[in-house]
């Protein structure tokens, strides 16, 4: 993921002339900005990559390796607005019997991909021969997600880092331990991002529901502005207008386009019980 979107500010010609408190103190002693940046602004990319956790998570699935050499990034699109997919399933469990707790037996069985990323449900737990034990995949996936937002708006994965001293361990961390967002960062996704990486998977959203609370972040500035005032029928409607301009312009437009296509996952997936804790959890941490 880092090698598509995400680099080091450079110097350009004439930047500290133009532009010098945009520049990090790197680069210019009065500088304010940061050293990283996102070169191809994608406030969507989160939103695809729960979409898409969540459309595993439908289906049974864990994928179990989620990390960002296994995200793919496609800038080559007719609207122009890249698309992410979610690769290398090598690792995943579909288990048709146990679904996504799946009975821990031995420490030989194999729990996924990268060790670094695996959720501290995962991490921590201890096989047992009586079937008493289980591994539960359900927010697993969620968690991991969780960590790579901090790749997504240009910082060090916690987990991994390796510019900034120790990585912190999913094992043995606390929610206090995790690094702060950039400010750029609205503080209804920081909320979010914190919540994915809770170590009580009970804590947690579920993937549906956590790409809810992104969904209405993104296309809310177009119909309402959401407070802790505002009515569970607001949002109802928010949805109705939603689906109306969905219908309209795939009705009436041609070709690919990303934000459409988003709005109709979240329209074909959405449950009543879904957007109530969705709106519980905008009450809860809108400022």
């Amino acid at each position: 993921m880092k090698d598509v979107f995400i680099d080091s500010v450079p110097k350009l010609e004439d930047s500290t002339a133009k532009y010098p408190a945009a520049l990090p103190k790197r680069l210019h002693d009065d500088g304010l900005g940061r050293n990283m940046t996102m070169f191809l602004v994608m406030k969507s990319c989160l939103t695809q990559l729960l979409e898409g956790i969540e459309h595993l998570s439908f289906h049974s699935i864990a994928h179990r390796d989620i990390k960002s050499n296994n995200i793919l990034i496609d800038t080559d699109t007719s609207d122009g607005k890249p698309r992410l997919v979610i690769s290398d399933f090598g690792c995943c469990l579909a288990d048709n019997e146990n679904g996504l707790k799946i009975p821990y037996v031995s420490s030989d069985q194999t729990k996924g991909g990268n060790p670094s990323l695996m959720a501290p449900e995962i991490v921590n737990a201890v096989p047992s021969v009586y079937g008493r034990s289980i591994l539960d995949y359900s927010k697993s996936d969620l968690w991991a997600a969780g960590s790579l937002a901090y790749e997504i708006f240009g910082e060090e994965n916690p987990f991994y880092g390796k510019n900034h001293g120790r990585s912190l361990n999913s094992g043995t961390y606390s929610i206090s331990d995790l690094p702060p967002l950039p400010d750029s960062v609205p503080g209804i996704v920081q909320d979010l991002v914190y919540n994915m990486l809770e170590i009580d998977p009970r804590k947690r959203l579920t993937a549906s529901t956590a790409a809810t609370v992104l969904q209405i972040y993104l296309w809310n500035n177009e119909y309402f502005q959401f407070n802790k005032e505002t009515k569970k029928s607001d949002y109802k409607l928010f949805i109705l207008m939603l689906t109306l301009e969905v219908i309209s312009k795939k009705l009436y437009n041609t070709g690919e386009n990303l934000e459409t296509d988003l709005k109709l996952s979240l329209l074909k997936r959405m449950t009543e019980k879904d957007l109530n804790n969705c709106v519980n959890f905008y009450v809860k941490n809108i400022k």
